[in-house]
């Protein structure tokens, strides 16, 4: 049984990847959700940063509290053979990434999805560990105050 972080993780991972399949290359999104069934606000950002989207993602005012936050970017992953940039790699391949941060529990769960289309999505729960992941942080503790 997959947990609710698990489950929007998958859902939003797997519509960007098909947007991407579709040449439909889309700007990092922040959303706000009351369960795993609810997207319960959209936080857009006016570049292609998804840090820029973490920076800006703030509370509404008159909104009741949402349980969770995600963020859901895309981009080239390739394998990490070279110094080569994964966006100038021969074997690059489109990707989608998502993050969701549980505002209550404090935890983080991330799905990467590949164009690929037999790929199946990649789950981390809570290990991930970087720039992006203390991004996510910052901007959970803006939700959770």
């Amino acid at each position: 049984m997959k947990t609710p972080t698990q489950e929007i993780a998958l859902h939003l991972a797997a519509h960007a990847i098909k947007r991407e399949r579709k040449g439909d290359t889309q700007r990092p999104t922040v959303r706000t959700h009351h369960d795993e069934t609810d997207i319960a606000g959209t936080i857009n950002t006016s570049n292609n940063d998804a840090y820029d989207a973490l920076q800006h993602a703030k509370p509404h005012p008159t909104h009741p509290k949402p349980r969770y936050l995600s963020l859901t970017t895309t981009g080239w992953a390739s394998p990490n053979t070279d110094e080569t940039a994964p966006s100038l790699h021969p074997e690059r391949q489109r990707v989608a990434l998502v993050c969701v941060f549980d505002l209550v529990a404090g935890t983080t769960t991330s799905a990467i999805r590949f164009a690929t289309k037999n790929k199946r999505a990649v789950l981390d729960d809570g290990t991930a560990t970087g720039a992006l992941s203390e991004a996510l942080h910052t901007a959970a503790n803006r939700f959770r105050q």
